[in-house]
């Protein structure tokens, strides 16, 4: 797919930008794309970097948690930039997740729910593109799990929690996605925010 040696060298800077969105848009190619090129060619470690990055979450998009997962922690064994630091723990927390709920799949009870819950990262400013980019990646998890284990009777939803709000008010949401009343419901991520995709209604909560 892609030929090792000198001739490919000049490629690595554009494919270590695009990989993010290669691993969203296409992720098996991806996964076989940044898997050839981090094993035949030695990239200078600020461009592997990112390619690992993108290795580890096209490995979770199409299902491979477990090799995710392992990418990921190896990518964090080594100092990285920020962002790239910041990609890797996501997706290493996506695959925990998956692991996980894997576990405790065979010993919930018939017609059993496991809900997934994810909140804006202390610090980080909130935002459209923050909470589209957070619902996105835990839909991609949530949807995997609802598919693998639908067999078994097992239905998997989502929620992003934001800050702002009472706690009884996500806890009644959830309350109700969890319990039989929900059968019918089950690959969804339910956004508990009052609303507000921007933060500007923080305070009147």
């Amino acid at each position: 797919m892609l030929a090792a040696g000198p001739a490919a060298a000049p490629l690595l800077p554009w494919l270590a930008g695009a990989a993010e969105d290669l691993a969203t848009r296409t992720p098996v190619l991806a996964a076989e794309l940044l898997g050839q090129v981090l094993d035949t060619l030695t990239p200078p470690p600020e461009i592997a970097d990112h390619l690992r990055a993108g290795l580890a979450a096209s490995l979770l998009c199409i299902g491979n948690s477990r090799q995710a997962e392992q990418v990921a922690r190896s990518a964090l064994s080594v100092p990285s930039g920020p962002r790239t630091e910041a990609a890797l723990r996501w997706t290493l927390a996506n695959a925990c997740t998956v692991r996980l709920a894997r576990n405790a799949a065979p010993v919930l009870p018939a017609a059993g729910a496991i809900g997934l819950v994810r909140s804006l990262p202390p610090g980080l400013q909130r935002s459209v593109s923050v909470l589209s980019r957070l619902q996105s990646g835990l839909a991609i998890v949530v949807e995997m799990l609802a598919g693998e284990l639908e067999p078994q009777g097992i239905r998997v939803n989502g929620f992003i929690a934001d800050r702002c709000g009472a706690p009884d008010g996500f806890a009644r949401a959830a309350t109700f996605v969890l319990s039989p009343a929900a059968s019918y419901l089950t690959g969804n991520v339910i956004t508990i925010d009052g609303g507000d995709r921007t933060g500007h209604l923080a305070g009147v909560f």
